[in-house]
């Protein structure tokens, strides 16, 4: 994260699949997350906090909880709007789920709302 990043998050990052580790916090980067970040089967933690991106989480990214990996994601500091409860679905077990759910985002398994 902090690498002073812009422009948006390409579609491409899906293609990661065996990524563990995705920190893209701290940035400039706008738009929206791609539905192509559902296809990285090996991520286990995402941080997308404290960027300018926009709209909704998108569903696919529910895949995540489907491959077993993930455990910890940041999704606060930004511009999204919408529910992130379809990454409540089940008994997942979240370490860390953090989102502006306060006033923007609905998370009914959220760890932290900011």
């Amino acid at each position: 994260g902090e690498n002073e990043l812009t422009g948006t998050i390409p579609t491409e990052i899906g293609l990661l699949e065996r990524c563990t580790l995705l920190n893209l916090r701290d940035n400039e980067l706008t738009g929206t997350i791609p539905s192509e970040m559902g296809n990285m089967k090996g991520l286990e933690w995402l941080g997308l906090l404290d960027n300018q991106l926009n709209g909704t989480v998108p569903m696919e990214l529910g895949n995540l909880t489907q491959y077993g990996n993930v455990r910890s994601a940041y999704f606060r500091g930004n511009n999204i709007t919408g529910s992130l409860d379809f990454l409540c679905e089940g008994a997942y077990n979240w370490t860390e789920l953090e989102a502006d759910c306060v006033d923007e985002v609905e998370c009914r398994c959220c760890t932290a709302c900011v």
